[in-house]
């Protein structure tokens, strides 16, 4: 047996067939920490969710209570980083995870657009108070700004209900989540 092992042929198979056996493991571990980092940034993207949520009261209420009003902008979510490493732990995700993972991302994504377009809004409505717009049309443009913050208000609870069911592992509630219509 040990004139085998002696043998430089074996030798080299041996070594290359466990630093084979290494290189696969050591990517498979890799993609289990990928999804591991996955679920941290959708965790993070639920963290994100209140803040933003706080900023939109916040801008709601500035308008109704105290007569003003800021075009700044919402940071965006970023959505990139989240599919990045969900394309890296393709293959450790079951079915319904993706997918979940998927309707998470579609919700960011339309509420960063919704935010763009109050924020472009409330740009607006300061350019039409600069200019001594009609109080009709200003008034007009303000009630389709807190329409857009009452929506974004109402889609960032149900992004952070989602994130919550995906952080319990509850991925086909995420992707059959039910919202109340009005």
């Amino acid at each position: 047996m040990c004139e085998v092992l002696n043998n430089a042929s074996v030798s080299a198979f041996i070594g290359a067939f466990s630093a084979f056996i290494l290189v696969m493991l050591t990517d498979i571990r890799r993609r289990y920490r990928d999804r591991s980092l996955l679920r941290l940034l959708i965790s993070d993207s639920g963290d994100h969710s209140q803040k933003k949520l706080t900023s939109v009261k916040m801008n709601r209420e500035m308008v109704t209570e105290n007569n003003n009003i800021t075009d700044a902008p919402f940071m965006p979510f970023s959505t990139q980083s989240i599919r990045d490493f969900q394309v890296r732990a393709l293959d450790v995700l079951g079915t319904q995870e993706k997918q979940s993972v998927d309707a998470i991302i579609y919700w960011m994504e339309s509420i960063n657009d919704l935010l763009n377009s109050a924020t472009s809004c409330a740009s607006k409505i300061k350019t039409l108070i600069k200019s001594n717009a009609s109080t009709q049309e200003r008034d007009d443009v303000l009630k389709d700004y807190l329409e857009i913050l009452r929506e974004g208000e109402k889609n960032l609870e149900y992004l952070i209900s989602m994130v919550k069911l995906h952080k319990q592992k509850q991925y086909r509630k995420v992707v059959e989540f039910l919202h109340p219509v009005f």
